[in-house]
């Protein structure tokens, strides 16, 4: 479960009105995610930014599936390696 001391660092851009409801949806994150795991909950988050974009709002993702984390780095790791680079 999330606290407000776990929040991502661009939770400073905007006030938490309704620090309820804020757990309310991290909570039924923490459900989707033991539920159905990370991919499904990726996607439903993917979703609602998409959803936010759609009304005007400017929101990011700012997230990798840790596939993704580990695809990156072991591309850094190859091209640190690689001496024609």
């Amino acid at each position: 479960m999330y606290s407000h001391d776990a929040m991502p660092a661009a939770h400073h851009l905007v006030t938490d009105i309704d620090s309820d409801e804020t757990l309310d949806w991290l909570a039924s994150l923490d459900d989707v995610i033991a539920r159905d795991g990370i991919a499904r909950a990726e996607y439903l988050v993917s979703r609602l930014i998409a959803a936010g974009r759609t009304a005007g709002g400017r929101a990011s993702a700012g997230f990798r599936s840790a596939a993704r984390g580990r695809a990156s780095r072991a591309r850094r790791q190859i091209i640190r390696r690689d001496p024609s680079r």
